[in-house]
Parts: C-alpha cells; structure tokens; sequence
C-alpha cells in the first residue's frame, strides 16, 4: 500500500470516515502475474497507430527476457486482453472529451 493511500486511511479513521472503496477494496495481483503486468507497462511506448502492443514486439520482448513457450503464450494472451481493455477506455475517453 502506497503512502498516500496510507495516509488516507489514516485521515478517514482520524474523521470517523469510512475508507473509500477503491482503496478498501482494492484488487491484488497475484505475484506470478507481475512478470505480465511489468512487461505490458515496459512495451506501452511501442504500441502502433491502432495503440496496440504488436505482436513482434511481445515476441522480441519474450525472447529478450528467455521466456519458456508456456510464459510466451500467456504475454501475447494477458497483453491483448490488457490492450483490449485500454483501448476501450481510451475510445470512452475521447467520446466524453469530444
């Protein structure tokens, strides 16, 4: 947990304020699932013109870092899911920005 985050907790409780939700309930990620997590943040400056992550580009990264063919199948698989998701976001944003 961040600082901030601590400090928050710290101020709410202080107030007899409840811990806001986002914060109470905060998701983890399993501790496995941050090699995936660390490359997807690594790679955000190589997306293309359809703000994807390219497929060379994950095939590079895995060999660079010697993945085995299992950890190579679940990047491309947790790096397009996870680019699906922003570019959803991302096309949300630009309609209320509009």
């Amino acid at each position: 947990m961040s600082g901030i985050e601590q400090n928050i907790i710290k101020q709410a409780k202080q107030m007899h304020q409840p811990i806001p939700d986002r914060i109470k309930n905060k998701p983890t990620l399993n501790a496995d699932l941050m090699l995936y997590f660390d490359a997807y943040l690594i790679l955000q400056d190589d997306r293309n013109s359809n703000n994807k992550i390219p497929w060379t580009v994950k095939i590079k990264y895995s060999e660079t870092y010697h993945f085995s063919e299992i950890q190579t199948e679940r990047l491309i698989y947790f790096l397009t899911e996870m680019d699906l998701v922003y570019i959803k976001w991302l096309a949300e944003k630009r309609k209320r920005n509009a």
